[in-house]
């Protein structure tokens, strides 16, 4: 999809073809193999032999997207991947879905193979934009000519992150790749 994406396969694994920054579904961090196959499009984890010091020297990789979605349905594991990311990818818009979002499922896979295709698109809606809550209450994200800001969760009242995704896009967040059926806007 995109040649101009820098290789950092010696820690995350993923499949290049199906990268595509343009696209306004961000980057899907997972926790395991089988959902990032189960996600496929922009999606990708932390591979055995991986290590998190070291994802921090491909932040250039990250700020390609619109933002990083944490996914992982156990919440202890995902604590300590939203802790690891956001000290390492510190101009990095963070986002985590939370339990509900994986509606008691053990992965993205079995919510996918449980409830269908548009469960998971739907985990976009049950996403906790605290990830990204920094002390001054927003988080820069360069975009290449300048500075993009989500705004930190007391910014926006009675708001729910996902409005800032489709904000920072300009699209409603889809993952297209998971539906053949043609986008449409929410």
């Amino acid at each position: 999809m995109s040649n101009s994406i820098p290789d950092i396969s010696e820690v995350l694994l993923y499949d290049p073809k199906f990268l595509d920054p343009s696209q306004p579904t961000g980057f899907w961090f997972c926790s395991e193999a089988e959902d990032v196959l189960a996600i496929q499009i922009n999606a990708g984890c932390l591979r055995t032999l991986g290590d998190w010091n070291t994802i921090g020297q491909y932040e250039s990789f990250f700020l390609q997207f619109c933002y990083v979605l944490v996914v992982c349905a156990d919440p202890e594991k995902r604590a300590v991947m939203v802790k690891e990311l956001r000290h390492r990818l510190p101009n990095v818009i963070l986002l985590a879905v939370e339990d509900k979002g994986f509606r008691r499922c053990s992965s993205v896979r079995a919510l996918r193979d449980t409830y269908g295709l548009k469960a998971v698109d739907q985990i976009l809606l049950d996403t906790d934009g605290r990830a990204n809550h920094q002390t001054d209450g927003a988080h820069r994200h360069s975009d290449g000519g300048g500075q993009r800001q989500a705004a930190g969760p007391s910014e926006v009242p009675g708001h729910r992150p996902y409005l800032r995704v489709a904000a920072c896009s300009g699209h409603a967040p889809r993952h297209p790749g998971l539906y053949r059926a043609p986008a449409h806007r929410v």
